[in-house]
C-alpha cells in the first residue's frame, strides 16, 4: 500500500488523494442518513440529517469526483503517444466492467425473491425489462444507485476528445450546463445522464489545461479557505433563504480539496492514515449502497430501536462500512488480485 510519500513519487497529489477519501466518505454518510430517514428517523433540531451532511460541503461531493475525472481525462489525452482510441478503450473497459458487475450484484441482492415468484411469460417479460434497465442504467436509474455517476462519466468520456478541442472555450459550455441545477435531475429516473455531469467534467478538463495546481493558493491557508466554505455551507443549512445556486456545489468541491490540502500539510499522521484508504475509494463508492440497503432491511425487520438509538446507529454505520470495505479491498488485492478488475476496474 502506498504511503503519502510514495503517492507523491508516483505523480499523485497527496492533497487530492486525501480529498478523494473525504468525498467518498461523505457520500456514504449521505446515503446512511437517507436510510435513517427512510427507516422512520426524525429531524434533528428541525433539520433532516441528510440535508446537514450534504449542506456542510455545499453538495459538492459528487461534483468533486466529476471535476476530478475531467481533470485526469484531459491529462491522459495530452500525454505524448496517447491516442483518442486508446483513451476511450481504457475508460470504457475500466469503468464499464465494474459498472455492469455492481449493478448485477445489486439486482441479485434486490431481486432474488422476484426471480423465484415469476411464473408466466408476461411477468417474465416485465421483470426482464426491469433487470436489463437496472444493469445498463438505460431507461431507469442503475440498480446500484451511485453507479449513475459512473454511467455519466462513461458518457462524457466519449465526448472528452471533442471537448478537448474547445480548450479555453470549455468555460462557456461548462458553466452553461452547471448553471441550471434543476436540469440535472430532468429525466434522471429514466436513465438520462445529467447535463451538469458534462459541465463539471468539462470544468475539470479546463482546470488541467490551465495547469491550476494549487487551489489552496487562493486563500491565506487551505484550512482558512475550508473554514470559510464550511461556514457558507452551515449558513445554507441553518438559515432559510440562503441559496448559493450553481456556485454552491463548486465551492463545496473546492472545500473538499482545501480540506485535503490542509490535512496533508498540517496533520501528517492523519494524512498517512487516510491516504491508506485512497486506493479503496472506488470499492467504497460502488459497494456501500447495496450494503446499506441490506442492513436497512434487517434493521426494519428485526431492529427495535428508539429514534436516538437509530440516529446513533446510522451515524456510526458509515465508519463501519468504510473500515470494512477498506479492509476488504486490501485483502482482495493481496489474496484475490484477479477480482480487482471486475470489481474496481483494476484500481
Amino acid at each position: 500500500m502506498e504511503t503519502p510519500a510514495q503517492s507523491v513519487q508516483h505523480g499523485k497529489s497527496m492533497g487530492i488523494e486525501l480529498s478523494r477519501v473525504i468525498a467518498a466518505f461523505m457520500i456514504v454518510c449521505m446515503h446512511s442518513m437517507i436510510a435513517y430517514e427512510e427507516n422512520g428517523g426524525q429531524t434533528v433540531l428541525g433539520i433532516q440529517p441528510y440535508r446537514f451532511v450534504g449542506g456542510i460541503f455545499l453538495w459538492g461531493r459528487v461534483p468533486f469526483f466529476m471535476i476530478l475525472s475531467g481533470y485526469f481525462a484531459a491529462r491522459s489525452l495530452t500525454k505524448p503517444g496517447m491516442s483518442n482510441r486508446r483513451f476511450l478503450q481504457t475508460r470504457l473497459i475500466g469503468l464499464g466492467v465494474p459498472y455492469l458487475v455492481w449493478n448485477s450484484l445489486a439486482l441479485a441482492m434486490q431481486g432474488f425473491g422476484d426471480f423465484l415468484r415469476v411464473t408466466h411469460d408476461d411477468a417474465t417479460a416485465h421483470h426482464l425489462k426491469y433487470y436489463v434497465s437496472g444493469i445498463f442504467g438505460i431507461g431507469a436509474i442503475p440498480a446500484d444507485y451511485p453507479m449513475w455517476f459512473v454511467r455519466d462519466i462513461i458518457v462524457v468520456s466519449c465526448l472528452a476528445p471533442l471537448l478537448l478541442k474547445f480548450r479555453l472555450w470549455l468555460f462557456v459550455p461548462a458553466m452553461a450546463l452547471i448553471s441550471f441545477p434543476a436540469a440535472s435531475m430532468m429525466g434522471a429516473e429514466f436513465g438520462i445522464p445529467r447535463p451538469s455531469s458534462c459541465g463539471y467534467f468539462a470544468l475539470g478538463m479546463l482546470i488541467q489545461l490551465l495547469d491550476v495546481r494549487r487551489l489552496g493558493a487562493l486563500f491565506a491557508s487551505p484550512a482558512q479557505g475550508w473554514i470559510l466554505c464550511m461556514g457558507l455551507g452551515c449558513l445554507s443549512v441553518f438559515v432559510k433563504g440562503v441559496d448559493l445556486g450553481a456556485i454552491g456545489p463548486l465551492l463545496g468541491a473546492l472545500s473538499i480539496v482545501l480540506l485535503g490540502e490542509a490535512i496533508a500539510g498540517g496533520c501528517p499522521r492523519l494524512a498517512n492514515l487516510l491516504s491508506s484508504a485512497s486506493p479503496s475509494t472506488f470499492l467504497l463508492f460502488a459497494a456501500h449502497m447495496p450494503l446499506i440497503n441490506a442492513i436497512m432491511v434487517l434493521v426494519i425487520k428485526y431492529g427495535d430501536m428508539g429514534n436516538s438509538q437509530k440516529l446513533v446507529f446510522y451515524c456510526l454505520l458509515p465508519i463501519f462500512l468504510t473500515v470494512l470495505l477498506v479492509i476488504a479491498h486490501n485483502q482482495i488485492r493481496r489474496f484475490f488480485p484477479k477480482l480487482l478488475f471486475p470489481l474496481t476496474g483494476g484500481r
